[in-house]
């Protein structure tokens, strides 16, 4: 599964998400207001963060799904014998 989160970075969504955050740090860097810089930054942060969230999840569910088809395959083949 640690493939699969590598093909996740790879997508669009996730290149242009932490393209995004980045130019919003960097856009923000010299902004005297520190309260509005601060919640800016945080949110275009968590743009990627959320996308770790799903990763995660995918992860866990591709597992999920793994285990299950062996459990299967295995009672196939024991129903066979």
């Amino acid at each position: 599964m640690e493939g699969y989160c590598l093909k996740c970075k790879n997508l669009d969504v996730w290149k242009k998400s932490t393209s995004l955050s980045s130019e919003v740090y960097l856009e923000l860097a010299h902004l005297k207001d520190f309260g509005f810089k601060d919640q800016l930054t945080r949110s275009g942060l968590s743009i990627p963060n959320i996308g770790n969230i799903w990763i995660e999840e995918l992860e866990e569910i591709g597992k999920m799904l793994t285990g299950l088809i062996k459990s299967m395959n295995k009672r196939e083949s024991q129903d066979g014998n």
